[in-house]
């Protein structure tokens, strides 16, 4: 499976919806990080949306909705 986005191939079995669901999560999580470490600090930091919202703040955000509800697993 890619790391960045990739569906599981049909020889990768994911026995639950809930796999299925949190695989996605997980593959969607790591391109996130991806495009947000591919911009340089200072864009990651600056807002370009009305909302005041930065990358940064962006992929936190998620990130600590997760661990609230209990889905952290690092």
């Amino acid at each position: 499976m890619s790391a960045c986005g990739g569906a599981p191939s049909p020889s990768d079995p994911i026995g639950t919806r809930t796999g299925v669901w949190l695989t996605d999560l997980d593959d969607l999580r790591e391109e996130a990080i991806a495009l947000v470490e591919s911009v340089s600090a200072d864009k990651v930091a600056t807002s370009r949306e009305t909302s005041g919202w930065t990358p940064r703040g962006l992929l936190a955000h998620p990130c600590h909705v997760e661990r609230r509800a209990g889905g952290a697993t690092a």
